[in-house]
């Protein structure tokens, strides 16, 4: 099982790919990274991600498949309102994800707090294992 009590507690960072501070992806690509997969970088302030048309955040998706059920690692799509995708969390097993916010830093918390606010969980569509 891999560790991930060094990220507790970490800020937020608009555009932060650690390991001082992250946003919601560059959390999801640490995620990833310690369980040997590469995610490609995504250059879109997480600030500006909530203005982006549907079409644009499709593009950033496309090597994303929907799970019925959460794997480790997934990614979780969370939604604000309106049900676009605004926040982004990372599954890690038991029912748990990570993720960051600006008002609580990296967390760990139950999906159920957020059941109904989640869209789905993806799985990215890899070749490329880190050695």
């Amino acid at each position: 099982m891999i560790d991930y009590n060094d990220l507790i507690g970490k800020p937020f960072q608009d555009q932060g790919r650690g390991p001082h501070g992250y946003d919601c992806y560059g959390l999801l690509v640490e995620i990833y990274r310690r369980n040997g997969i590469t995610l490609p970088p995504v250059n879109v302030s997480v600030c500006a991600c909530q203005d982006l048309p549907q079409a644009e955040i499709n593009k950033h998706i496309k090597n994303w498949n929907k799970l019925k059920e959460p794997e480790i690692p997934c990614a979780i799509l969370i939604k604000a309102h309106l049900g676009y995708a605004q926040h982004i969390a990372a599954y890690i097993g038991n029912r748990r994800m990570i993720h960051v916010t600006a008002d609580r830093a990296v967390v760990v918390d139950p999906i159920s707090k957020y059941k109904n606010k989640i869209i789905g969980f993806y799985q990215y569509v890899y070749n490329n294992h880190i050695n």
